[in-house]
């Protein structure tokens, strides 16, 4: 166990007021688990005939139309690129850092209102979070988010106690994003308060815009050294913005003896008219750094093949590209 939550178990709570006369931790609890209960519900009555259980995952595939003949009904359009979502302190709680986080995040859009997950952690594995670097690691979304009406995200997450029962609720909250919290094509950063700790949502929304999913990453020339860190980022011409793929931390990158490299995150939504960025870089056990990029020119379907070379190894990288459509569509007009 991390030396900072073994000390942190023998208090009570995780969290401390910042003033005196606040509300209680069990107090502000209750509320956040009736504002949820209250949001399921409407959630139920709203789209429980149509979509099923409020426990569904979205069914579509990111690359729908990457082969085959594209429909009338599918096109470029509106999409919501999420950079990176931070935890942070809010103004009434302190967090007793570090601390072990589970659970997981949920977008809730048009295309078929079933959760749709940015960020997913069980119990046995949470992810420790530390002040100086609070960042959630992302592993979606599966497929590209719709803002062709508000969405809605879905936020349940715990921090790890020493047994289950001492668990406590980090952030349990629905929130909705809509057009007004940013214009076309500009870094949006917006944040959103629960009772006890604040998310940092970094953002862009695309207009006219098609899905891109890294297919693979495959190592087809040279190997990999042994104990070098590596990163695969990406990045559209039209936001100055890292999309994080994959991140080893401070341990050596995994490869399978195939060669694969398993990425994090895979589908990134780039603008018609773009350019889509994917960069490999590599990190020697003296903090060198070798890097190579290659570049996609975004199609209305199919897949592009593109090369990193760090010098010690090639990289391949396939893109698959689709336009999104709608469940309704799909129901209604067939795939």
């Amino acid at each position: 166990m991390h030396r900072g939550i073994e000390k942190q178990a023998k208090n009570s709570t995780i969290f401390s007021p910042k003033q005196v006369g606040g509300r209680s931790y069990t107090e502000m609890l209750a509320n956040e688990e009736r504002l949820v209960a209250f949001c399921r519900s409407s959630w139920e009555h709203l789209w429980g005939h149509t979509c099923g259980s409020l426990e569904n995952y979205t069914f579509v595939t990111p690359i729908l139309y990457a082969y085959g003949t594209i429909p009338a009904h599918a096109g470029p359009c509106a999409l919501l690129q999420i950079f990176s979502i931070k935890v942070m302190e809010n103004e009434e709680w302190k967090i007793r850092w570090p601390v072990e986080v589970y659970g997981f995040i949920a977008a809730r859009d048009t295309v078929d209102h079933n959760r749709n997950l940015l960020f997913s952690r069980t119990r046995d594995d949470p992810q420790i979070l530390i002040q100086q670097d609070s960042f959630l690691k992302l592993t979606g979304p599966c497929r590209p988010i719709a803002l062709i009406d508000p969405v809605d995200f879905e936020i349940q997450l715990k921090v790890k106690g020493t047994t289950e029962s001492e668990d406590e609720t980090l952030m349990a909250r629905w929130f909705e994003y809509s057009h007004g919290f940013g214009e076309y094509g500009e870094l949006a950063c917006r944040r959103w308060d629960g009772n006890f700790c604040t998310l940092e949502i970094t953002s862009a929304l695309l207009a006219r815009t098609v899905v891109a999913t890294i297919i693979s990453a495959d190592i087809i020339e040279g190997s990999w050294p042994d104990g070098y860190r590596g990163r695969v980022v990406a990045r559209t011409a039209a936001i100055d913005e890292d999309i994080l793929l994959l991140d080893s931390g401070e341990g050596p990158l995994k490869v399978d003896p195939d060669g694969r490299v398993t990425l994090q995150r895979g589908v990134v939504c780039v603008e018609h008219q773009g350019m889509l960025t994917v960069s490999m870089e590599a990190y020697s056990k003296a903090d060198i750094c070798y890097a190579d990029c290659v570049e996609f020119r975004p199609k209305k379907s199919l897949t592009s093949i593109g090369i990193c070379d760090l010098g010690f190894c090639t990289v391949q990288f396939i893109v698959g590209w689709s336009p999104m459509a709608t469940k309704s569509d799909l129901m209604y007009f067939g795939n």
